[in-house]
């Protein structure tokens, strides 16, 4: 396996199990599992995972910003309920008003 790790390379079924009972998935489960973890790690470990989280949260954050640019760039449609009709005529004085 050159260049794949063996987790990309399985599909992997993960259960949260805390005191012999199987959790739902929820933030909160995850957290609490996570944590647990953590004192069983290296210090290379710890450097890796932070490193990871890192990287993830670059991610996040230049997949944000982008939204928020193309969102920027979208133009406002003239059929949205939100703008005002245009105008048919041209608002310019007739010849028996100048």
């Amino acid at each position: 396996m050159y260049g794949k790790s063996a987790v990309e390379s399985k599909k992997n079924n993960i259960q949260i199990h805390i005191n012999k009972k199987e959790l739902p998935y929820s933030r909160q489960n995850m957290i609490s599992v996570i944590n647990s973890f953590l004192p069983y790690l290296t210090t290379i470990d710890l450097s890796e995972l932070v490193d990871n989280i890192n990287s993830i949260d670059i991610q996040r954050q230049k997949k944000e910003q982008q939204s928020q640019e193309e969102e920027n760039r979208t133009p406002i449609l003239s059929n949205r309920y939100d703008t005002p009709p245009a105008l048919e005529h041209d608002q310019t004085w007739g010849k028996e008003y100048e």
